[in-house]
């Protein structure tokens, strides 16, 4: 798991480091509220109960990740890639959702978002 004292850096001001990679990571229960993390890797990661509230994870990449009961209340999601991700039980109230890419995404009890299919 990574610890807080190894994020430290990471963060100048509200801004990730260009080109962060956290692919793989256990980042579990970590806090990035409010934090700018545009074009973040974090395919297949470990975010089960991250507080993303408030970030920007605009082109994020998220495929395959474990976001299970994570709260991304308020956060800016246009873009981002979800594709594959566990997002059940995730608080996504007020997110903002423009190209977001939730294909085969579980969204089973999350709350503030809801699919629907439309045949014409």
């Amino acid at each position: 798991m990574i610890t807080d004292n190894m994020l430290k850096g990471l963060f100048p001001g509200e801004h990730t480091k260009v080109n962060t990679i956290f692919e793989n990571a256990d980042l579990s229960g970590q806090d990035f509220s409010g934090k700018n993390l545009y074009g973040v890797n974090f395919r297949g990661a470990d975010l089960r109960g991250i507080n993303l509230q408030g970030a920007c994870l605009e082109r994020a990449d998220l495929t395959g990740a474990d976001i299970r009961g994570a709260d991304l209340r308020g956060a800016n999601l246009r873009n981002a890639n979800f594709t594959d991700a566990d997002c059940s039980e995730v608080d996504f109230r007020g997110v903002y959702i423009r190209s977001t890419n939730f294909t085969n995404t579980d969204t089973c009890g999350s709350i503030g978002i809801r699919f629907t299919t439309e045949y014409i």
